[in-house]
């Protein structure tokens, strides 16, 4: 088994929905999610240190479906192997399901061999927060190494519009940015960031490998949009949402994953962040009671 498989057995199954299809629907209600996952494909170990909260079926976060924080330190099953294996894992791990912002970080050591005990290390951080509207998350590793950090946050919005009519259409504006690095000497490393706006979307992602820098990015459902600054470094989508009537409910969405392997870099632990821009008399309120309350 390679390392991006064994990654996921520990990082795509504690978030459920995997990696989130760009066409979706945001969905309502609100919470954040947080993972780190490290791993080494010899010994076969992957650590894990996670905080999630699932909706249910009604699309609604409750405790009913949420999954528990999770860390996982795999060293003590191979404690007799001969290999060194040391894992430290950090992050959110209280009782309540209803965080507005959450942590996770993950590090892990081990040999080359179980013989030949020169070290291997990684280390994975992700962070997601509602008030600042801001993901992050990095994943760094040295020879055979895998890591994946997963961040991610959904709220509920109620818009108003002061004086509108039900036929009234109002344009607002939406942004993210996108900064960090990739680096892959001898291995690779990528970044994806999502966003989901009531039906509208937008995506980019990069990828770092021997046969060079590749990207893509893509989008649906705005009146207009623009990518800007479109470089590995700094990116930038701006799109116009078209509201409708005096008040609308929108749910939003925001994904970033960072993975990397084999001494490959992936550097946004600080980076991708919303901003809305909006016409005079309009304001909106959130599920969450804090969403960019702190930007």
């Amino acid at each position: 088994m390679n390392v991006k498989n064994l990654i996921a057995l520990g990082a795509v199954s504690l978030l459920a929905c995997g990696t989130p299809a760009l066409a979706a629907s945001a969905p309502l209600g609100y919470g954040v999610a947080t993972s780190a996952t490290n791993s080494d494909p010899y010994p076969f170990v992957s650590t894990t240190s996670a905080y999630r909260t699932l909706p249910d079926s009604s699309g609604v976060y409750t405790t009913m479906a949420d999954v528990a924080p999770t860390q996982i330190d795999p060293c003590p099953s191979i404690a007799s192997s001969g290999f060194i294996c040391g894992a430290t894992l950090g992050g959110s791990t209280g009782p309540g399901f209803d965080l507005k912002a959450s942590v996770s970080s993950s590090q892990l050591l081990t040999s080359l061999t179980a013989s030949d005990h020169s070290e291997l290390t990684s280390h994975t951080n992700s962070r997601a927060d509602l008030s600042k509207g801001e993901l992050g998350a990095e994943a760094v590793t040295g020879y055979r190494h895998g890591a994946v950090g997963v961040a991610q946050f959904n709220d509920t919005l109620t818009f108003d519009i002061a004086g509108a009519a039900p036929t009234t259409l109002t344009d607002i504006l939406i942004s993210f940015t996108l900064d960090g690095e990739l680096a892959g000497p001898g291995g690779r490393a990528g970044i994806r960031d999502l966003l989901r706006f009531g039906g509208a979307n937008a995506q980019v992602y990069y990828n770092l490998d021997s046969s060079g820098l590749s990207s893509g990015f893509s989008q649906g459902g705005w009146k207009s949009y623009s990518w800007g600054g479109s470089t590995l470094g700094l990116t930038t989508f701006t799109g116009i949402y078209t509201l409708s009537g005096a008040s609308q409910v929108l749910g939003i969405f925001n994904f970033l994953e960072a993975d990397a392997n084999s001494g490959g870099k992936s550097l946004y632990g600080h980076t991708s962040a919303l901003h809305f821009t909006l016409p005079t008399g309009v304001t909106y309120s959130s599920a969450s009671g804090v969403f960019l309350s702190a930007t």
